[in-house]
C-alpha cells in the first residue's frame, strides 16, 4: 500500500543507540519489535497487533565449546518433538 505522504526508510543493517536518537530527533516513526521497548528513554512504543511474524535464531560460534554445543542440540531434539 502506498501513501503520499508516507515515505518508508530502511534502518541500517545494524542497530546502535544513534538509530535510536536519529528516531527521536528526526520525529520519524519506527517500527521495532517488542524487546526494544524500553531501548531509549526519550522513545515510547505503541504494541500493535500485526499478522507479521518476525523470525529470530541463536547466533552462535562456528567453533562453539561444550556448553553451548549441548545446548544447540538439546534445542535441536527440542525442536524435532514438536514438528
Amino acid at each position: 500500500m502506498k501513501h503520499p505522504q508516507i515515505h518508508i526508510a530502511d534502518a541500517p543493517q545494524f542497530y546502535d543507540i544513534e538509530v535510536f536518537n536519529q528516531c527521536e530527533q528526526s520525529q520519524n516513526l519506527m517500527v521495532t519489535i517488542e524487546c526494544w521497548k524500553d531501548v531509549h528513554p526519550a522513545l515510547v512504543t505503541l504494541p500493535v497487533d500485526w499478522d507479521h511474524p518476525i523470525p529470530y535464531g541463536i547466533l552462535y560460534a562456528k567453533e562453539p565449546d561444550a556448553d553451548v554445543t549441548h545446548f544447540i542440540e538439546t534445542v535441536k531434539k527440542a525442536q524435532e518433538k514438536n514438528m
